[in-house]
C-alpha cells in the first residue's frame, strides 16, 4: 500500500471540498465577487463530485495500491465494495460516492443549471463520504510517525 499516495488524494480532496464550502457561501461570494451565489453553483457542486472521487482514489490506493484508471467513475463502485468487504471494512459511506458520480455528467454538462438544493445536497454526500474515510480508514489522516509509511 502506498500511504503516501493514499494520503495525497486525501489532501486533493480537502482541497476540494474547502473550496466548495467558500463556493457555497453567499456572504463570502458576494462580498469578494460582487457576484449572486447562483453563478457559482455548477463549479461548487462539481467541487463536491471530484472531492468525492479523490476520496474514492484514496480508498482504492489504500486497500489495492492504485488508484482507478476507469473513464467511467461509476466502474469503481463495484471494486470499492469487494475491496471493503475483503478487508473487513464497512462500506456504507460508498452509496455517497455513487450519487456524487452518477450527477457529475448533470452537474458538468447538463444542459441547465445546477440547483441550490443539488448543490447543498451535492454537499451533504461529499461530507458524508469523508466521514465515513476518514472514521473507516483511520489512516488516512494520522500524519505523526510515518517513517514507517510505505511511499
Amino acid at each position: 500500500m502506498s500511504l503516501n499516495l493514499a494520503r495525497h488524494f486525501c489532501d486533493r480532496a480537502d482541497s476540494f471540498m474547502r473550496l466548495m464550502k467558500l463556493g457555497a457561501d453567499q456572504e463570502i461570494i458576494s462580498q469578494w465577487l460582487g457576484r449572486p451565489l447562483v453563478e457559482y453553483e455548477d463549479g461548487t457542486a462539481l467541487l463536491a463530485v471530484h472531492a468525492g472521487i479523490a476520496l474514492a482514489d484514496a480508498v482504492l490506493v489504500s486497500l489495492t495500491g492504485k488508484r482507478s484508471t476507469a473513464e467511467n467513475h461509476e466502474e469503481t463502485i463495484p471494486t470499492l465494495k469487494k475491496m471493503c468487504g475483503k478487508h473487513k471494512r464497512n462500506s456504507d459511506g460508498i452509496s455517497h460516492y455513487e450519487w456524487l458520480v452518477q450527477k457529475k455528467s448533470y452537474f458538468a454538462y447538463g444542459d441547465r443549471r445546477v440547483r441550490s438544493e443539488d448543490v447543498v445536497t451535492a454537499r451533504v454526500h461529499v461530507e458524508r463520504m469523508a466521514t465515513w474515510v476518514y472514521q473507516t480508514f483511520p489512516h488516512l489522516v494520522e500524519r505523526d510517525n510515518d517513517a514507517n509509511a510505505a511511499t
